[in-house]
């Protein structure tokens, strides 16, 4: 069993890095003396880096899902629209919050209901 290095990142993946201490199946391959080399990697603490940036494969995937979620709010927002249309209700100013704020009836639209 060999020690490895090891990088752990923020995101609790890791990734190992080279040997820092080899066993002596290890050694034994190096010199030539037998055909396979050790495969099993331990890491030490002493050996182990850790650092606050996620891996890569976690920020593809947060990319990714931020997308489909903008694209999924986007869907949502047409639908809501287009249910505002079939109802026959104006549609409203949004303030970013989620609160819709009708605007001021006009004089005109008040001469139109009476």
């Amino acid at each position: 069993m060999c020690y490895h290095s090891r990088l752990v990142f923020g995101c609790s993946h890791h990734a190992w890095l080279g040997v820092s201490r080899p066993c002596e199946l290890e050694k034994a391959f190096g010199r030539g003396e037998v055909n396979t080399g050790c495969s099993t990697k331990w890491s030490h603490g002493f050996d182990t880096t850790r650092i606050p940036q996620k891996c890569r494969r976690c920020v593809r995937s947060e990319a990714r899902q931020g997308y489909r979620l903008s694209v999924v709010k986007n869907q949502i927002k047409a639908l809501k629209e287009q249910l505002q249309m079939i109802r026959g209700v104006p549609a409203s100013t949004d303030d970013g919050e989620g609160r819709g704020l009708a605007s001021e009836p006009d004089q005109n639209d008040v001469d139109a209901i009476f």
